[in-house]
């Protein structure tokens, strides 16, 4: 199943272009978000759209401390 990445390095430059764009491949990055192309439970690809709005949930979830790994963060 293909995959794309998006990765850094804690403190490098967060800009849009300065972020690491890879494949499926396991990184050595300090932090990644991998999505699978193609679902698991569907034949089609992801539409924008359905990306934004998980990217927006998990940031909710970050914020507002439901993610207790991250509580400390």
């Amino acid at each position: 199943m293909a995959s794309v990445s998006i990765s850094a390095y804690r403190g490098q430059d967060y800009a849009p272009d300065a972020l690491v764009l890879g494949t499926s491949a396991p990184t050595t990055y300090d932090i990644a978000i991998q999505i699978n192309k193609i679902p698991a439970n569907s034949a089609t690809l992801w539409t924008k759209q359905e990306v934004v709005i998980f990217l927006q949930r998990a940031i909710e979830l970050v914020e507002d401390g439901r993610y207790v790994d991250l509580a400390s963060v």
